[in-house]
């Protein structure tokens, strides 16, 4: 069976590449598993990874034919298990080793749209379009929400679930999914040009401001400041960043 996700490290970068282009880059939960896991164990000779899809559409959700609906609905426990795997691979984004840049073209809907908002940067092609549909289809999107609550302002987040209608890359941008929309033509070349960007600082540098964001959306101002006081003094003197 050919691989469904690819990953290929290019020096400095981790490539990750949802590869199911016929069937719109859909997930199983094993799937999901995996890259959990790659994202995970991510070695330390990599400074960046950049997740995309094969094919027109970054991600079109989850394969909910690979989930057994026979039957009586699960106990909530069983159902927590059964979907702990989901929510660990969102929060394996968010405390990801590396700073994880997502590059979106096509539809991003379902787990794609909240795999595509969870990345640390998303670079969108101008024909990208977000959706999280669940609420049409009787499904409060519990997995979702987490994934985006500390992405997506409040009104775009209820107007995102609520309605669960499209968003186009512009708005998307507002709506705290995206970070930046490029023609499709040029996609490529601007992620190149982030790449650069991205691997220019020491690594421990980016795992600081990494840190920080992490941190600090918790924390009071005076608590954030003496984070950053701390982070500020310790960093700048390190002979590991001046030896960079």
């Amino acid at each position: 069976m050919e691989d469904r996700i690819l990953a290929v490290h290019d020096g400095d970068i981790l490539r990750v590449t949802l590869n199911r282009p016929e069937e719109g880059n859909i997930f199983t939960n094993q799937m999901i598993g995996e890259l959990r896991d790659i994202i995970q164990d991510v070695p330390d000779t990599c400074k960046l990874i950049v997740l995309r899809g094969n094919g027109p559409d970054f991600c079109l959700g989850r394969d909910i034919k690979s989930v057994d609906m026979s039957g009586p609905l699960p106990e909530a426990l069983a159902m927590r298990r059964q979907n702990e795997v989901i929510f660990d691979c969102y929060g394996c984004l968010r405390s990801a080793k590396v700073p994880v840049v997502a590059v979106v073209q096509g539809r991003a809907r379902g787990f794609g749209c909240a795999l595509a908002g969870a990345a640390d940067i998303t670079i969108a092609a101008d024909d990208a379009v977000f959706q999280l549909p669940e609420m049409g289809h009787g499904v409060m999107p519990g997995m979702a929400m987490a994934a985006l609550v500390d992405r997506v302002p409040r009104k775009g987040f209820y107007y995102l679930f609520l309605t669960g209608q499209a968003v186009d890359a512009e708005r998307a941008i507002s709506f705290g999914l995206a970070s930046d929309v490029t023609p499709a033509a040029n996609l490529n070349a601007r992620v190149a040009e982030l790449e650069r960007a991205l691997l220019r600082p020491a690594r421990v540098a980016t795992e600081a401001v990494r840190q920080y964001a992490r941190s600090a959306i918790g924390l009071d101002a005076a608590a954030a400041t003496d984070l950053a006081r701390n982070l500020h003094a310790t960093l700048n003197s390190s002979s590991e960043l001046k030896s960079h």
